[in-house]
This record gives C-alpha cells, structure tokens and sequence, in this order.
C-alpha cells in the first residue's frame, strides 16, 4: 500500500485495540472517534482526538450493519481536511438475510 502520512482511525472507542493492531502493523498513528448513541441505528460524534490534518487515514471497524458509524467518522474526518480518507471492514447484512 503506498499511503503517505497515514492514520489509523477508531471509529469508536470499542473498536480502538483493533486499530491499535493495525496501525502497529503499518507503523502509523492512531485516532480515535468520541461518539454516542442516540438512538437504536443512530450515532453521533463528539469529538475525534488525533491529527488528521494532511493525512491519508483509514477507517478500521469490524461489522457494518446500516452504515451509520462509517458514514458519520467518514464525515468528522472530512471536516478535518484529510489527505484521503479510506475503510476496512468485514461485510454484514441485518439479521435476516443470508447468503447461501
């Protein structure tokens, strides 16, 4: 991967020992997403503690179920002016639905 100046983004604090393994892994810094819940499907962020300013970050989350979290930590970010701005996941569909 040829990512100058990355970061590692928790999009929440749950998820910040899987991207404190990754940026570990790539040698890159961490921040984190300060968020909370407002509703069932419905996240707010607070604050995003680290620098983004210039840099290329990724987004480290391990389910997206209605995309809610990405979407919001994808918008904190932007509004701190990123190089670049990139996801890792695994897939998930809501309960129900299921690939054979």
């Amino acid at each position: 991967m040829n990512l100058p100046n990355l970061t590692v983004v928790s999009p929440d604090a749950g998820g910040v020992e899987r991207a404190r393994f990754s940026r570990k892994k790539l040698d890159a810094p961490l921040a984190i997403v300060d968020k909370r819940r407002v509703d069932v499907d419905v996240s707010e962020v607070m604050n995003l503690i680290g620098d983004v300013r210039g840099r290329s970050t990724l987004i480290v989350d391990d389910i997206i179920d209605t995309a809610g979290t990405l979407v919001k930590t994808a918008e904190a970010l932007l509004r701190k002016a990123p190089r670049r701005c990139m996801r890792r996941t695994h897939a998930c569909s809501r309960t129900g639905d299921r690939a054979n």
